[in-house]
């Protein structure tokens, strides 16, 4: 079979032997994906505003944050912490500059939560994306409802509003790497992306 481009992707054969649709079968899919991070999104804002739960570790981070966005190197009370990638740090560094938030520590906690919302979400559009690179679009939708649900289960060890940085980062290479698998498999076996 023929190597083709994604220009005629609709005259090629898929596996099955018929024309690819998948071209015009994306778009309610994406839309199922929009709409799966909006669920995300509500859920995880929930409640949010009027949580009064503060972990030790969301006010460290806030404050390593602070010393960060001040152009320093992450440290408490002038001692470097290296303990966890700066990653979070520096994130929380340009919300501050971009956002300009200020406040106490207590304070910047409850305006960053709004942050790790929105990243939460997108980890939930990556999963969405990655499981229908791999598996079908229903079990694609079925995995994306299972971690846009996470939050309930995080809100119970205290881990529900912090490392969400690396949460995106490692989604969103599991993300590129099996689209490029999926696209060089698709591209070896005849049939376009």
């Amino acid at each position: 079979m023929a190597v083709t481009s994604s220009s005629d992707a609709l005259d090629t054969p898929d596996r099955s032997g018929s024309p690819a649709k998948r071209d015009l079968r994306t778009v309610p899919w994406m839309a199922a994906g929009g709409i799966l991070w909006l669920i995300a999104f509500a859920i995880r804002a929930w409640s949010i505003t009027t949580a009064n739960d503060l972990f030790i570790d969301e006010l460290t981070y806030t404050s390593l944050s602070v010393t960060v966005s001040r152009g320093q190197l992450a440290n408490l009370d002038g001692v470097p912490f290296f303990l966890h990638p700066p990653g979070e740090f520096v994130t929380n560094a340009l919300v501050f500059k971009l956002f300009g938030l200020t406040g106490s520590t207590m304070d910047l906690v409850y305006q960053l939560r709004w942050i790790n919302v929105t990243l939460g979400a997108f980890v939930v559009l990556l999963v969405f994306l990655v499981a229908r690179q791999i598996a079908s679009d229903r079990a694609a939708m079925a995995a994306a409802l299972l971690v846009a649900l996470d939050p309930f289960a995080l809100r119970n060890d205290g881990e529900s509003c912090s490392k969400r940085p690396q949460s995106v980062s490692c989604s969103q290479g599991c993300s590129s790497s099996c689209w490029c698998t999926a696209k060089r498999h698709r591209s070896l076996h005849g049939w376009a992306p």
